[in-house]
């Protein structure tokens, strides 16, 4: 079964993929404060070790919405 759903707010969405070298990147920026960014990259939650080309995995709603910012 179908549902229609309106969207009532503007929002942004990216236009790839968000890969492990950026997300990385993201992660050891030194100059992000700490507490707005993850501890650890989401992958070394759940033991996973891709290359930087691959797409970021187990990142939870938190992690992204401090990528974004």
């Amino acid at each position: 079964e179908s549902q229609v759903v309106t969207l009532t707010k503007a929002f942004l969405l990216s236009d790839r993929e968000i890969d492990v070298g950026t997300f990385r990147k993201f992660v050891m920026d030194t100059e992000c404060p700490p507490d707005e960014k993850p501890e650890i990259l989401p992958d070394e939650h759940a033991g996973i070790n891709p290359t930087d080309g691959h797409p970021v995995q187990n990142a939870n709603w938190y992690d992204a919405v401090l990528f974004c910012n």
